[in-house]
């Protein structure tokens, strides 16, 4: 079960009407109204006649009021809301044009905006600049000039006519409160602290001021701030007898509680506001608090009241002919419709307000009503009609520079993509959301997006990256105090937590959840919570309990609509029902999940559906029908797995999807036993090939293709930038003295220039047109195996694991065979202990020999007729096995002597047939050098205690190298090692690096692809827990540009045509073993550099022993030996060495070949 949430902003409505409604300090001041004591009475005659519907007397009333007291600017503003409500715009500007006095700002004002209702902003424009040329302590003006401006599409124009306006007027607090409203609107936030900062500090009551301060505190997530701003502004409107100000005051204070989750308070203040607004005649203003009033309740889930309410908006705005806000009232009832699931009502709502926002060129309320209209679709499941109308809205709040309303859509569109499976593309929606978010300071977008990619890295299996962001998502949801969006990343933290088999943790977390969700009559959220508690209780084996939960949960996802989580909820009740052997019912449960997954196109659903049903109908009985579904569930898979992308996407998500590959390929050899069939057998080890490494394959096929060729510029200098930037990260993490803290600091922006630059390589990927044209590698048949890839002395191993079991394909030249093995658990543990022997160095109580025995008497014996008189082997291994130099198994004992397979046969090591055949044919560019090599890099001061083994046990032991300093110490044997090496070859055939020359820099400078062979005799460092960090280590100096650690992200951008690079370097074979990728190592990324073969250790080396047995193998190839022959003849010479403790494996099993020979 998932926690996904489509969201929309616009549902919250905050209406302030800034261009028809003056502020008291503006002119209605304290000293006017003294002087003009007995306007006041005259002022509330004519306000009452408003109230009570007499609008022609309220006209003349407000009239005579003008005519006698000029300086009021209400009795403008309410004059022009009277003549609007009458529909006479018309005659109403015609009767300030006949006022139209040179020194009278607020007829300039009355004039511009009926200009703005009249959407002719230019000229609004020039009576605003009018008005507040007249009076620049004018607050009203600038809130009106800084709308139209936005309105007309010329906000830069704007700001740079108010900027200079206040440097001619700077001692007035509406100067700068204007240039801070204006920067505002375009939620340019730092800006607009600033000169609400210079207002303030010139009027500390300025209530305008305040207003903006309190705004913008709340819309930046600072809600303890705005909340103490908000009290004050009410105290000084209160002082100051401004009814107006205290009006938008409590509607801000009521959208502060509602953001806190603090409901009853927000309704209670929107209840108070809305009295005050009926007092005060402002129509407009009631309307949007009825609006605000009705979000507010079907947020609380009081969807009859929110209804109602929401009508009762409509009626006013109709009544009044206020079009925009009849728009907002439609929209906002659509929004009812669809959180009750009712999307056909909600479509003819949105349909009509859709129609006013037309006709009314209101574009910012048209993509309002279009990111409803697509959010709608999403729940139905029609994501192509949701895409389409989200794209449509994405373009308006371009066009209108809304950033938040950009933003808000992009998420929309990329929670779409998480439901569609589209991971890549979901991911990159949000990343461009959360840069906006950022750019504006909106703490709750940036929310938002961090807990969607929190989704996005928990379906692609990186549970850590996943936990990351939704606990960045819950910080900021628990320092907004925003109980809605806390109890979801609780949801979302509980759920990795399940995965993890943190059971205690994930209850506390999903508890808690489901407490604040009922508390918020949130059903979407307590369904959620209920399926995830029901994953425990089946976990505990509380089966009773589990499906009482998740029934509970199905019920609710079925009540609200929630297409989505009915389906997962379907699945995840099939699959339980299978673990009490009621498969008929798991069966019917799966089947209804499927048929939701087809509708919503949601592969996600769709593949877990189709397994749960192959794996029912197998445990029936049924294998033909099994067949079926297992193949369509991985056609699912695959599908989502090609548009990944990245490798590393591909590899994660694919690692816990293998038993559905497993369960197939058994179920193929079930069926070939009870009927044989040549093709079932075939099948099967086509499935096994989709299993294995297939990322890689990707890799090495787009390598082919060049896709890194004619590349735009900016997208490399933006890739080297982040690798520049890394690189000085990880220079200051090399000083052993730095603090913690400091460290701590530098490891978290290690991590996120890593996720920038897997932005960056996505983006490089999207840039190039033969990515688009890239379709899946064909993998090899079998046929072509035996037709292509081996010869008549040549048997291929290939290992796989079905049922806790492990599986040998035998397969030679004419002929092949399918053996079971011993069970996973058997041979994992005797590999686990026989490594610990053959990987350190000889101990005279832990000898090989029994378990080396035991090992080919359980891996290779049972294919002994495939390898007689075979003299060549390669080996595909499988889980543990990529571990497992099987040179070192013990064919037979002589006496006491051991002999090693390595004695009789030379092997080498393929990830997957389909990838060593690649690399067999793939052809190579004929080179100028034989051999570049690199020796004894220099780590520090000469001086340094010398340590003769190339190995950091702490480094390689805990994974993360950065975690600490480190003092690497200086290997002088390597520097005698590749000096041997090169003389073998003529000097014009061998360059050579000594020393300081092994830097990063020059290596990256050198054509690379001008040689056959290149060794590297250094440190290695391989990080298990992120395989991009693995690295080899060159010079370690002071060159800011380079760290002096090549990682495996900066091996594959290097541009080889080697047939072979050796690492002779500690542990280079190791790195993340992942299901149905295999081992994660350097490995991959010289063979997407272009190395065919690599040759690799699988522990730590000794440094001078490796010097020996580096120059037979060498030597051997110049005699003319294949690498295989090469590499067993350097293992059989130590083997004879006169000194015994060098026959241990210890000494001569760590490297192997993987590659072609």
């Amino acid at each position: 079960m998932s926690v996904l949430s489509l969201f929309n902003i616009r549902f919250l409505l905050i209406l302030f009407s800034t261009a028809s409604i003056a502020f008291a300090r503006d002119q209605l001041l304290e000293s006017n109204i003294k002087k003009n004591e007995q306007a006041i009475p005259e002022y509330n005659q004519a306000l009452s006649l408003y109230r009570d519907g007499e609008l022609d007397r309220a006209v003349t009333a407000f009239k005579n009021l003008i005519n006698l007291y000029p300086e009021i600017p209400k009795s403008y503003t309410k004059l022009i809301q009277i003549y609007r409500e009458q529909r006479k715009l018309q005659e109403a500007n015609d009767y300030f044009k006949s006022l139209n006095k040179s020194g009278n700002p607020f007829v300039h004002h009355a004039l511009g905006i009926i200009e703005m209702k009249l959407n002719n902003y230019p000229k609004a424009i020039e009576y605003f600049q009018k008005a507040i040329q007249l009076s620049p302590s004018f607050a009203s003006g600038y809130s009106a000039i800084s709308e139209a401006y936005i309105k007309a599409q010329n906000f830069e124009h704007g700001l740079s006519w108010l900027t200079k306006w206040a440097s001619h007027n700077p001692d007035h607090a509406a100067v700068w409160y204007g240039i801070a409203n204006m920067s505002s609107l375009k939620s340019n936030w730092e800006k607009a602290f600033e000169n609400i900062h210079e207002s303030l500090e010139l009027d500390s009551a300025f209530v305008p001021a305040l207003l903006l301060k309190t705004k913008s505190l709340r819309n930046t997530g600072e809600m303890d701030h705005a909340m103490s701003t908000c009290k004050k502004t009410i105290q000084f409107a209160e002082q100051q007898n401004d009814p107006d100000g205290k009006l938008k005051a409590l509607i801000l204070k009521g959208t502060i509680h509602w953001y806190l989750g603090q409901y009853q308070e927000a309704t209670a203040l929107s209840e108070e506001a809305l009295a005050l607004a009926q007092k005060l005649v402002e129509n407009e203003i009631e309307a949007g608090i009825l609006n605000n009033l009705g979000t507010f309740y079907r947020g609380m889930g009081k969807f009859q009241e929110a209804m109602a309410i929401l009508k009762r908006s409509l009626a006013v705005n109709q009544q009044l002919g206020f079009v925009h806000g009849m728009g907002l009232a439609l929209g906002n009832i659509g929004d009812v419709f669809v959180q009750i699931s009712d999307y056909d009502s909600a479509l003819v709502y949105y349909e009509r307000a859709l129609i006013i926002a037309k006709e009314s060129g209101d574009k910012r309320l048209h993509a309002d009503i279009l990111s409803s209209i697509g959010v709608a679709f999403s729940y139905m499941g029609e994501y192509e009609t949701a895409n389409e109308n989200s794209k449509k809205a994405l373009s308006l709040y371009q066009e209108i520079d809304d950033r938040n309303g950009r933003a808000n859509e992009l998420t929309n569109m990329g929670i779409a993509h998480i439901e569609l499976g589209n991971y890549t593309k979901a991911l990159d929606l949000l990343n461009s959301a959360n840069a906006i978010a950022k750019e504006i300071d909106d703490s709750y977008l940036q929310h938002i997006q961090l807990d969607n990619m929190g989704h996005v890295f928990h379906f692609l299996g990186d549970f850590k990256r996943a936990l990351k962001h939704h606990r960045q998502a819950l910080d900021i949801a628990v320092q907004n105090e925003d109980k809605d969006s806390e109890a979801i990343c609780l949801m979302n933290i509980g759920r990795i937590e399940l995965e993890t088999h943190k059971l205690d943790s994930a209850a506390i977390h999903l508890n808690k959840a489901l407490e604040i969700c009922t508390n918020n009559g949130d059903k979407r959220g307590q369904g959620i919570a209920y399926a995830n508690l029901a994953y425990i209780k089946a976990q505990q084996n509380q089966f009773e309990n589990s499906i009482a939960l998740y029934e509970k949960s199905l019920s609710i996802a079925r009540e609200i609509g929630n297409r989505f989580g009915e389906g997962e909820t379907l699945n995840e009740l099939g699959m339980l029902w299978q673990k009490v052997d009621e498969d008929a019912k798991a069966i019917e449960h799966h089947q209804k999940a499927l048929s939701i997954g087809e509708n919503l196109a949601a592969a996600k659903i769709k593949w877990e559906a189709s397994w749960g049903l192959g794996s029912a109908f197998h445990k029936q009985g049924n294998l033909e029908k099994a067949k079926g579904f297992y193949e369509a569930a991985i056609e699912n898979i695959e599908k989502t797995r090609w548009q990944l992308g990245l490798s590393e996407f591909k590899s994660s998500f694919f690692a816990d999807k293998i038993e559905v590959y497993q369960k197939l390929v058994g179920l193929c050899l079930d069926l070939q036993n009870s009927q044989p069939i040549e093709n079932l057998g075939l099948l099967a080890f086509h499935y096994v090939e989709r299993a294995k490494a297939r990322s890689l394959l990707d890799l090495l096929t787009e390598a082919k293709l060049k896709i890194a060729s004619d590349l735009d510029p900016a997208l490399i200098k933006r890739q080297d930038k982040i690798f520049h930037t890394i690189a000085k990260i990880q220079t200051e993490l090399r000083n052993p003295v730095i603090s913690e803290t400091r460290r701590q600091e530098l490891l978290d922006k290690v991590s996120n220039e890593e996720e920038a630059l897997q932005r960056a390589q996505m983006d490089i990927k999207k840039s190039n047109s033969a990515y688009w044209k890239f379709h899946n590698p064909e993998l090899v048949t079998l046929d072509q195996i035996q037709e292509n890839l081996l010869d008549k002395e040549t048997v291929l191993l290939e290992f796989f694991i079905i049922d806790q079991h492990y599986y040998l394909w035998a397969i030679t030249k004419d002929q092949h065979k399918v053996i079971r093995l011993a069970s996973r658990k058997e041979i994992d543990n005797l590999v686990g202990s026989y490594l610990r022997i053959i990987s350190h160095p000889p101990h005279p109580g832990l000898l090989p020999y029994k378990t080396g025995k035991t090992l080919f008497q359980e891996l290779i014996k049972p294919a002994e007729n495939f390898l007689s008189l075979k003299q060549k082997v390669i080996i595909v291994p499988e889980g543990i096995l990529n571990a497992l130099p099987f040179e070192t198994l013990i064919d037979q004992m002589n006496g006491m002597t051991p002999h090693y397979w390595v004695e009789s046969v030379d092997i080498r090591y393929a990830q997957s047939s389909s990838v060593l055949s690649f690399l067999e044919s793939k052809s190579s560019k004929p080179v100028q050098s034989a051999l570049l090599a690199f020796g004894n890099p220099r780590f520090g001061s000469a001086d340094e205690e010398y340590i003769p083994n190339r190995d950091n046990s702490q480094v390689s032991e805990r994974g993360i190298y950065l975690e600490r300093g480190f003092v690497f110490p200086n290997l002088p044997y390597t520097e005698t090692e590749v000096q041997k090496i090169a003389s073998l070859f003529p000097a014009n055939e061998a360059d050579v690096y000594l020393g300081t020359e092994v830097c990063e820099d020059q290596i990256k400078k050198l054509n690379l692809d001008n040689f056959r062979f290149i060794h590297f005799a250094t440190h290695g460092v391989i990080d298990e827990e992120k395989p991009a960090r693995s690295c080899i280590v060159l010079t370690l100096d002071d060159d800011p540009a380079e760290d002096g650690f090549l990682q495996m992200q900066e091996i594959f951008n290097l541009k080889l045509n080697a047939d072979l690079v050796v690492l002779s370097a500690c542990q280079t074979g190791r790195g993340k073993l992942i299901g149905g990728e295999g081992m994660i190592s350097l490995t991959r990324g010289f063979q997407y550099a272009g190395a065919n073969s690599v040759i690799v250790s699988l522990w730590s080396v000794n440094d001078q022993s490796t010097v020996d047995f580096m120059e037979s193998f060498y030597r051997a190839i110049k005699e003319g030996d294949a690498f295989d022959v090469a590499l067993r003849h350097a293992k059989r010479k130590m083997l004879q060495n006169k000194n015994r403790a060098l026959q241990h494996p210890y000494y001569w099993a760590p490297f192997v070949l993987i590659g072609p020979k």
